[in-house]
């Protein structure tokens, strides 16, 4: 019966490492995953972050061309009439989605 549990408990120390190789390898599995597809996703990143720089310079050349301040956010009576913020912002909106103001 001792024998048996000897070599029970070989086994299972046996699997356990053969679990903790597995883990390690995974780990080095999906570590290469990851660089792969990072590999293969850098030029759509590249284009996101063009893409984020120009509308970002767009958005604020329209704010410097419009004369955008602090005033134009101060408070109004929310009716609209003659509020120099709101006329502002229209006139940003209408630039960088090239609509009419």
């Amino acid at each position: 019966m001792n024998n048996f549990s000897e070599d029970l408990k070989k086994v299972l120390l046996a699997g356990i490492g053969a679990v903790a190789t597995t883990i390690e390898k995974s780990k080095d599995v999906v570590d290469e995953l990851v660089k792969k597809a990072e590999i293969e996703c850098s030029d759509i990143f590249k284009k996101i972050d063009e893409n984020e720089l120009f509308f970002s310079n767009l958005v604020l050349n329209a704010f410097r061309e419009e004369n955008v301040s602090e005033n134009c956010f101060n408070m109004t009576t929310g009716y609209g009439y003659n509020d120099l913020g709101r006329d502002t912002i229209e006139r940003v909106f209408s630039r960088v989605l090239k609509g009419e103001a």
